[in-house]
């Protein structure tokens, strides 16, 4: 399974918190033998899911697994018109002082209409 060699190799990494993003083509919300397994899996490396909620339809395809402490985390479904999936914002609070050693950048893109439609132009 390719999950468990990304999981193998991102152990070497545990002291940083880590995120995966995206769709996991598993629906979350129904008690399959796909979904139980998949969040055995998931669960058994220490990591745990942050959306409960639809993004396609009534199917929760798309999450945000994480090793973060979810306190620090907000997790918000969206419709950005652009895809046949809802979308996923994630916030992540920074508490305390940043570390200056660490490079650290951020890109923020905004979601206005200009920017959506620019998007939907490249698709």
């Amino acid at each position: 399974m390719q999950m468990d060699t990304l999981i193998s190799h991102l152990n070497k990494f545990r002291k940083f918190k880590l995120y995966f993003i995206g769709d996991f083509n598993v629906v979350l919300l129904k008690d399959s033998s796909d979904s139980i397994l998949f969040y055995n899996y998931i669960s058994s490396h220490d990591l745990k899911f942050l959306n409960d909620l639809s993004t396609r339809l009534h199917a929760c395809l798309d999450n945000v697994i994480t090793n973060s402490d979810t306190v620090e985390l907000v997790c918000e479904v969206t419709n950005f018109e652009i895809s046949d999936h809802r979308g996923l914002l994630l916030g992540i609070v920074c508490s305390g002082r940043l570390d200056a050693k660490i490079a650290q950048s951020f890109y923020v893109r905004s979601l206005g209409l200009r920017n959506i439609q620019l998007l939907r132009n490249r698709l």
